[in-house]
Parts: structure tokens; C-alpha cells; sequence
């Protein structure tokens, strides 16, 4: 049985999702005053863990067992596409012999071949991991494991950073269980002021464990802590949010932002230079050009989204359903993977 119907609220939070997404790829902001900066990359980590939820919560709308295979069959393959994709980025900045190597190791599929894409990783492997948990009945133990999953990273990934040497594992263990805590979430509506509640507490939490991990490791660099226990509250407090928003009229924004967000987070590093650049040119310089970075990436990538999507609809219409079938899992299977992240 399914029970998908989209939430406007939930899509239209996924826009202000990739903007923080893309605030945290283009800092270090190197006009802006320090505080400044580091708030601003600080303030975007709620994003990624958000996503994980969305994820969580429409999956758990589906009672089938095997609910989350086919998603993850298709995470996987959005991952070796959006690998080969993003080759040229891979190769400018980390070189032909590092990224060759990556393609041959097992990682690539876990990983992929830019940094931002073991997303896409964590999606596909949690995933199937939710469906060996979903066959052999042991949907109880999960809000257990959500919460130890997830403090683990908080703990391994940035309180004890200088201890663990490789915390890629974690990480993609704490997107699981920020699925499972969408699934657990799906059956009920935080309340509105407890969502403010976990919004506000999370902000403070973050300035003051910011406080804190400079008091603790001086030499780590602030903007390279991945979560906070205030990231968390922040992210579950946002989703809170997001399902007490229903308004109609606002429909069309949330269908845009449900087809184009995924396509927005892949293929974002792309614009950066292109975004620069135009800043350059209408002398919005300094302050300014810190400031305006990211929404301007955002537009752009949008744009570029829009324009993918018609041309692999056109792609569609010239290839009949019954001959283009065979061309789904590398082609088609995109413009629809944009629905289920």
C-alpha cells in the first residue's frame, strides 16, 4: 500500500536545502568577517541530514517490504551517472592518476568521483540496508539504531575527529539513520512549537559547541566540523516546519522544487566558476560578491536542470516507449530519481 502524496511544505524546504548546500561548498568567504563566514557554512549543515529525512519520510508512506529497493537500484545507478558526469571536474582538480584510481577501487561506488556525491552513496547503500532489515522483520529496532547511528557521527565525526582516521563509514551509517528517523516521522506532525523550539535550541547549540571545539582542538578548523548535536535539533526542527506549511497556491513551487532540487545538489560545482565570473563582470565585488554567490549558483543550476529535463523528454518522444526501454537505467531513470530524493 502506498500512501505518497507529496507534502508542499517538505519540497519547497528542499529549495533553501541546496542553498545551504551550495553556501557550504563555495565558503570560505574571504570578505566577510570570520564570524560571518563560519555562520554561514556552519548554518548550511542542516541540509544534507534534512534530505535524508525527506527520504525517510516518503519512504515510509509504503508498507511493501521490499519498499526501498527499487529506490536504491536507482541511487546506485544516479551515482555512476552523476560520476561520469562530473569527470571533468574530477580530473581539473584532483588530477588524472587520483581519479583514474578511484574509478578502479570499489569506492567509486560508494563515494563516487567528486566529493559531494557519496550522498548518492549513503542514499543507495542505506537503503538496501533498510530493505535486509525490512525482510527479516526488524522494523522495531529502528528508532534504536536511527539515534546511535547518528550520534555516532556527531561523536566520531567531529568530537573525536583527531582520533578516527577514516569517518566515511559513520557517515554514511548516520544517513541511515536519518532515514529510518524520516520513517519514524512519517507517521506523525511534530508540533509547530516544538519544531521552533528544536530550531531555536539547535542555533544556540551550534554557536556554543562551535565555542566549545575551539576551547577543545584549537588546531581544527571550525568550517570542517560536519554536524553538531545542534544540527540535528536545527534539521529535525526545519522538517517540523515544512509538513505545517500547506498552501495550495504554492503548489507549482513545490513540484519545481521536488523535480529539480536533486539535479540542483549533483551538478552545482559546475556554476561556481560561472557564477564568479559574472559577479566579476557586473563589479559586484567584495562583501557582495560573498554574499551573492550562492543564490546566483542556485539560479544557474536551476536553469541548467530545466534544460536537462527537456532535452531527455525530447529524448523520450524520439525514442518510442518500446525501444527506449532498454535505455531506462542510464538515461530515463534520472528524470525520475528527482522525485524520491
Amino acid at each position: 500500500m502506498n500512501n505518497t502524496e507529496r507534502n508542499i511544505g517538505i519540497d519547497i524546504f528542499r529549495i533553501f536545502a541546496c542553498l545551504s548546500v551550495i553556501s557550504l561548498h563555495v565558503g570560505p568567504y574571504p570578505h566577510l568577517p570570520d564570524w560571518l563566514g563560519v555562520f554561514l557554512k556552519n548554518s548550511g549543515r542542516w541540509a544534507v541530514p534534512y534530505f535524508f529525512i525527506v527520504s525517510g519520510y516518503y519512504l515510509g508512506k509504503k508498507t511493501e517490504r521490499d519498499r526501498s529497493l527499487q529506490p536504491a537500484s536507482r541511487f546506485l545507478s544516479l551515482l555512476l551517472i552523476a560520476s561520469v558526469v562530473l569527470l571533468p571536474l574530477s580530473l581539473v582538480n584532483q588530477g588524472a592518476e587520483e581519479t583514474v584510481q578511484a574509478f578502479l577501487s570499489g569506492k567509486m561506488a560508494f563515494r563516487g568521483s567528486y566529493f559531494h556525491l557519496w550522498f548518492l552513496g549513503a542514499m543507495w547503500s542505506s537503503l538496501f540496508l533498510i530493505y535486509l532489515t525490512d525482510q527479516h522483520g526488524l522494523s522495531r529496532f529502528y528508532p534504536g539504531f536511527s539515534a546511535l547511528a547518528i550520534l555516532s557521527w556527531v561523536v566520531f565525526g567531529t568530537y573525536l575527529s583527531d582520533r578516527v582516521s577514516e569517518t566515511f563509514f559513520i557517515r554514511n551509517l548516520a544517513g541511515t539513520g536519518f532515514i529510518l528517523l524520516g520513517v519514524v516521522l512519517s507517521n506523525f506532525a511534530i508540533p509547530l512549537k516544538v519544531a521552533l523550539c528544536l530550531v531555536i535550541a539547535g542555533a544556540f547549540s551550534q554557536l556554543a559547541e562551535n565555542f566549545l571545539m575551539k576551547q577543545l582542538h584549537p588546531q581544527i578548523d571550525l568550517l570542517e566540523c560536519p554536524i553538531y548535536f545542534g544540527t540535528i535539533m536545527i534539521a529535525i526542527g526545519l522538517f517540523g516546519l515544512a509538513q505545517q506549511i500547506h498552501v495550495p497556491k504554492m503548489k507549482t513551487v513545490g513540484s519545481l522544487a521536488k523535480n529539480h532540487t536533486l539535479w540542483i545538489y549533483i551538478l552545482h560545482p559546475y556554476l561556481i566558476a560561472p557564477a564568479s565570473y559574472l559577479l566579476v563582470r557586473a563589479r559586484m565585488g567584495g562583501a557582495l560578491h560573498d554574499l551573492a554567490i550562492a543564490p546566483l549558483i542556485l539560479v544557474l543550476t536551476f536553469l541548467l536542470s530545466v534544460i536537462l529535463r527537456k532535452i531527455i523528454h525530447l529524448i523520450k518522444h524520439i525514442f518510442p516507449e518500446s525501444k527506449s526501454t532498454r535505455l531506462q537505467p542510464p538515461l530515463l531513470a534520472t528524470s525520475r530519481m528527482s522525485r524520491r530524493l
